[in-house]
């Protein structure tokens, strides 16, 4: 018999199912351990998704905001493996996209990748392939974009990371076709920057895109998980991010 839908006990049980999708990534997550953690019966959980696999595309699309979250038909059924998959990737390449260091990358690489002049557009932002005046707004702004995407989607990024530790296909896409990439690209970023005279020297310009990038994703959504850091105030803890890394790359003027 088809039933309404419950959008409180669905919640519930998202939020529960999202715990522990968390905690043991999805081979080890069992219903009972949601029906556990939402303290109900195994057997219920039945009446509002079909499977485990039903379950997980739910709690996906609730972090995700998508319109279907809230089915009109119980239980919520069991979309194809390759439509979640495929929810998951489109989420976080629009989300975690940093169109900030798109620009500057194409801003400075002339011929063969080498940094271009100093020139800048009006108001200081990037004008074709020339450099900005700067150095320091830019980078603010590629920060900046990089930890507000991360804070947006910690959620989801807290189930892929775990995800990526039990399956293949998830772990390359996440870290050889997707974080390792954008490290490298802030590396050679910094890099060029350095040449340019617009930041400091450092050791090693990987190593430095390593820091901001662990940086950034600790205070924009590890910081959650421990207990003195998570009452620090969302905006302070973006403003301290940019502007000790922003300081800490820019070379004074």
């Amino acid at each position: 018999m088809v039933r309404s839908k419950p959008a409180d006990r669905l919640e519930q049980l998202a939020q529960a199912a999202l715990g522990v999708f968390t905690q043991k990534g999805y081979r080890q997550a069992r219903m009972s351990d949601v029906a556990r953690a939402m303290g109900v019966s195994q057997g219920l959980l039945y009446t509002y998704v079909e499977s485990k696999e039903a379950l997980f595309h739910h709690v996906i699309e609730r972090i995700v905001g998508a319109d279907e979250a809230v089915p009109a038909e119980l239980p919520v059924r069991a979309p194809p493996a390759e439509e979640t998959a495929a929810l998951v990737e489109s989420t976080l390449r629009r989300g975690l996209a940093v169109p900030a260091l798109d620009a500057a990358l194409e801003r400075t690489a002339g011929p063969g990748g080498r940094p271009n002049g100093t020139t800048a557009g009006p108001g200081g932002r990037p004008n074709g392939t020339a450099p900005v005046d700067d150095p320091r707004f830019e980078l603010e702004a590629i920060i900046r974009q990089h930890y507000q995407g991360l804070a947006r989607w910690r959620h989801l990024l807290a189930v892929v990371e775990r995800l990526a530790l039990d399956i293949p296909e998830v772990r390359e896409r996440f870290y050889a076709q997707g974080r390792r990439p954008f490290v490298a690209r802030l590396a050679a970023y910094i890099e060029r920057g350095i040449a340019g005279g617009a930041f400091r020297p450092v050791p090693d310009p990987a190593v430095a895109a390593r820091l901001v990038v662990e940086t950034v994703a600790w205070f924009a959504y590890h910081r959650h998980d421990d207990l003195d850091s998570a009452t620090i105030d969302d905006s302070v803890a973006e403003q301290t991010v940019v502007d000790l890394l922003t300081r800490a790359l820019v070379a004074d003027a």
